[in-house]
């Protein structure tokens, strides 16, 4: 597979199902230099899944890192939809070694500022679930370092 427009190939570590809806992917860059240097929690990315049919345009999905590890690898998080787009495809059928196209997205969409003086709701739907966790996550740390 081929990288393009920023797009760099990542091979997948490991496939773990959450629940019946959602599975934890881990990626593992195959190029070094790909990793960017910034890794916030929280951060979001973008994968080109592969597209049926000969000559069909990849479109990338944006999905949120759910872990860095030490050694560049990272954790996504993914709803099992039950439709038949290319992400729902993919990932019903993804295991270790498979190949995708990976480009790192930048810092989290959303952030709070903690602490705040009310109670938080947080309110997704299953797809929302790893950056409403990241949110979390990160103001129970600062909470914490308080």
């Amino acid at each position: 597979m081929a990288s393009s427009e920023g797009f760099h190939a990542v091979r997948v570590e490991r496939v773990l199902p959450l629940d019946l809806t959602m599975r934890r992917v881990t990626f593992a860059p195959l190029d070094g230099e790909a990793l960017p240097r910034d890794r916030p929690h929280g951060g979001h990315c973008r994968l080109r899944f592969p597209e049926c049919g000969a000559g069909a345009p990849a479109r990338p999905r944006a999905f949120t890192y759910r872990h860095w590890h030490a050694d560049g690898r990272f954790d996504v998080d993914c709803v099992l939809h039950a439709g038949h787009g290319p992400a729902a495809r993919w990932l019903r059928q993804a295991h270790p070694g498979d190949r995708i196209e990976w480009r790192h997205g930048g810092a989290p969409k959303m952030s709070l500022d903690w602490p705040v003086d009310d109670s938080t709701i947080f309110v997704s739907d299953l797809s929302g679930l790893p950056v409403m966790a990241a949110l979390a996550e990160r103001a129970q740390r600062r909470c914490a370092a308080r």
